[in-house]
This record gives structure tokens, C-alpha cells and sequence, in this order.
């Protein structure tokens, strides 16, 4: 990266950092909601990138092997990702209400869960976790261009069973701790899987775009334009899935209209939360499952790219519309130059963490027993 573009996207930080104080003068709890909803989508690129990397190998799957240092060099702002939980962490009595219960019977029947010292105590263990597994499995598959042993892939095919129960459990949890909790009232089952559901799709969206660029770059030599169709088929199949999950909340919660229940949706269903709502399963579902239905489609890569920015926008606005109406105390939305800022200063951190991961190490892992087989990947 040239100190200039580098320069750029750290100003971009600094201006986002001094914005965000200034915005904490003034209405507290909207600084801490745009650093949440940094925090969030980060976390899902994070851990969905890593996802993708352990299912390939439990999977076998020997097409992404020539492809798997983007998802490796994502894992890297899993640090950016710890930090933005320390801000959270400083501000949780602006953001969450369960930390000052003031009578309410509900809430002081949950201070078994919802208490700061087991609130930390978890935060403190899910990113343990993470680190331990991810460094784990990227340190192997570095380690194989070193030394060419095959006895790398058999330990990172251990510690993807492993990164996949930690994975569901924690992030699931994270997901309760981080975003549920902003409405303790509320609770749904199915919140984890619909976290996960969109953490995926945006970890898909954005390897997609990274392995898109650096092809045209022709940094990586061996990435053929039917690994690219292969990445559209995973983001067609898994709107689809986030499409599924959204539903299933939602119905299950519309036809058995329990008050308790239905909190959680009215709000977001009324004034000008309504285009937002509709917007997002538009932007997260309808444009990429319409816009990728085709097989050409998949194949066409400035179609492509328009499709994957349209599911990244609908990421954001799906991590706006769980965090931000709780906080805005019955008033409208609210998206001003300090969202705007938040949302470039995410791409901007991304940038500085991959580009400072990724280029420590060969770009391709030529050593691994599945990596000719990538090579040569045809339709």
C-alpha cells in the first residue's frame, strides 16, 4: 500500500474517532451505537471469514485452496474487532438498560445473565476462544509453506471441529450479549443463527470482492474466473438461507402476536423505520437472489461487483435497523456524517489490518496437498 493511500484511510479514522466524540458531547448513545454497529459488522467478517476456511477443511474442499489467504488475511482484524469491544464495554451503562433495572421485576429476574461482572467475564471468554482457534489455524497453514507438511492440514482440519462448536456457541451468545440485550424485554431463540446467517453472507460478499481485485491486479496467478463463479453460488445460496431466518423470526412472532413478542418488530415496522425495514430484505435477499439467479450473472463480474456492494449496504442497514431503534427513544432514524464516517472508517480499518496481514506472507499456499487440484479447478 502507498503511504498515501495509507495515509488516507488513517485520516479517514482520525476523522471518524474526533466525530465520534463530539457526537458523545452531545447525544451519548448515539456515538456508542454507530461504534456497536462497527463492532458488529467487523466481528461478522472476522469470524464468518473463518468460517469459510474451517468448512473447507472439513469439507475438503480443494476449490478455495488457491483463494484462502483472503479469508486468512480477514481473520487479521479480529485486534480492530477487540478494541471497538473495549469502547463498548467503557459505554455499557449509555447502551444497555438492564444495567441500571431501577424496579423492573423483569429485569432484576435476568440479573442472574445480564450482571457486568458475567458480562465481562464472557466478552473476555469469547474472544479468547477466537484468538486461541483462529491464530491456530492460520499459524498452521503458514506454517505448510515453510516446511510442506502434510501434517498441518490433518491438525487445521482438528481445529476447524473445533473452531465450528466454539463458533456456534459464541457467537450466538456474543450476538445475545452485544445486540439482544440492547432490549431485555425481548428475546428470540433464533437471534444467533440469524446473526450467523448474516455474518456469512458478508464475509462471502467481501472475499468475493477482495479475490475480484486482486485477480484484476493479477496478484494471484492461480485464481481462474470459475473460482469467482463458485464464491457467486455461495452468496446466491446463502441469501437465500438469511432469507429463510429472517422469515422464520418474523412469521413465528406476526401469527402468534404475543405482546412480549412483537415489541421487538412494531417499532421497526412504524413511521420512518418502515422503508428501512422492507429495504433490508430487499437489499439482503431480493437483489442478490434476482440479481444472481442467472447463470451469466455469475460469470459477470461488474454485475457481480454491483450485487455484492448492494449485500454489503443491506449488512449495514440490517446492523442499523437491531441496534439503533432501541436507542433512539421512539424517535425516527437518524444517519448523519457520523454513520457515514463510521461506515467508511470500517472499510478503512479493514483495509489497514488486511493489507498489513496479507502481504506478510506468500499469496499462495502452494504447499498445500490440495492446492494443484485448486489450480486446475474447471467447470
Amino acid at each position: 500500500m502507498s503511504s498515501a493511500r495509507r495515509t488516507l484511510l488513517l485520516s479517514v479514522c482520525v476523522v471518524t474517532a474526533a466525530m465520534l466524540l463530539w457526537t458523545y458531547q452531545q447525544q451519548p448513545q448515539r456515538a456508542l451505537g454507530n461504534v456497536l454497529m462497527m463492532l458488529v459488522i467487523l466481528l461478522g467478517v472476522v469470524l464468518g471469514a473463518c468460517f469459510f476456511i474451517a468448512l473447507q477443511y472439513l469439507m475438503k474442499g480443494a476449490w478455495a485452496v488457491v483463494l484462502r489467504r483472503i479469508p486468512e488475511a480477514l481473520t487479521g482484524l479480529l485486534p480492530a474487532a477487540a478494541a471497538l469491544t473495549v469502547i463498548v464495554w467503557l459505554g455499557h451503562a449509555q447502551l444497555y438498560h438492564w444495567v441500571h433495572p431501577h424496579g423492573d421485576v423483569l429485569l432484576e429476574g435476568k440479573q442472574v445473565f445480564l450482571n457486568m461482572p458475567f458480562f465481562t467475564l464472557r466478552l473476555l471468554i469469547y474472544f479468547s476462544l477466537w484468538f486461541l482457534i483462529i491464530g491456530r489455524i492460520v499459524k498452521h497453514s503458514r506454517a505448510q509453506d515453510e516446511d510442506g507438511s502434510p501434517t498441518h492440514t490433518f491438525a487445521n482440519v482438528r481445529w476447524s471441529a473445533a473452531y465450528m462448536i466454539v463458533f456456534a456457541l459464541s457467537y450466538s451468545f456474543a450476538s445475545f450479549d452485544l445486540v439482544m440485550s440492547l432490549e431485555p424485554h425481548w428475546f428470540s431463540t433464533i437471534f444467533g443463527v440469524y446473526n450467523f446467517a448474516g455474518a456469512f453472507l458478508s464475509a462471502l460478499t467481501v472475499t468475493t470482492l477482495l479475490v475480484i481485485y486482486y485477480r484484476r491486479k493479477d496478484c494471484f496467478k492461480d485464481i481462474q474466473p470459475v473460482h469467482v463463479t463458485f464464491l457467486a453460488k455461495l452468496i446466491f445460496a446463502f441469501c437465500i438461507f438469511w432469507a429463510y431466518i429472517w422469515f422464520s423470526q418474523f412469521m413465528l412472532i406476526w401469527y402468534s402476536n404475543i405482546p412480549e413478542e412483537t415489541v421487538y418488530f412494531i417499532p421497526r415496522m412504524q413511521g420512518a423505520w418502515r422503508p428501512l425495514f422492507f429495504a433490508n430484505l430487499a437489499l439482503n435477499w431480493l437483489v442478490p437472489f434476482l440479481g444472481l439467479l442467472g447463470y451469466r450473472a455469475k460469470r459477470n463480474i461488474p454485475w457481480l461487483v454491483c450485487v455484492c456492494m448492494a449485500v454489503l449496504a443491506g449488512r449495514a442497514l440490517d446492523v442499523y435497523l437491531m441496534v439503533m431503534p432501541p436507542l433512539s427513544h421512539g424517535h425516527g432514524p437518524q444517519f448523519g456524517a457520523v454513520e457515514l464516517l463510521s461506515l467508511a472508517s470500517i472499510a478503512a480499518l479493514g483495509l489497514l489490518f488486511f493489507k498489513r496481514t496479507l502481504h506478510k506472507h506468500p499469496l499462495a499456499p502452494t504447499h498445500d496437498p490440495l492446492f494443484q487440484e485448486s489450480a486446475q479447478l474447471h467447470e
